[in-house]
């Protein structure tokens, strides 16, 4: 739970007091935590799914060498 506060404060921080609603990283975590908060018998695989990148094709190139913590698909 500090971590997760700790993840929101720096956001915070980042965005200079703007609404982070729109971050896919909040997004996943919200979708994390009701699973959290569900009745689901598969939680750690759900939440994995939630963070996974899903596509399995392989990149030409790495974009980046940090990773996200969370999938970042044009349809979050």
């Amino acid at each position: 739970m500090l971590e997760l506060a700790a993840f929101l404060d720096r956001l915070d921080r980042a965005r200079d007091g703007a609404d982070p609603g729109g971050d896919f990283r909040v997004a996943a975590m919200h979708r994390a935590i009701a699973v959290l908060s569900s009745n689901s018998t598969h939680r750690t695989r759900d939440i994995q799914l939630i963070l996974s990148d899903p596509t399995d094709e392989p990149r030409e190139q790495l974009d980046r060498k940090a990773a996200w913590g969370a999938y970042a698909s044009l349809n979050s």
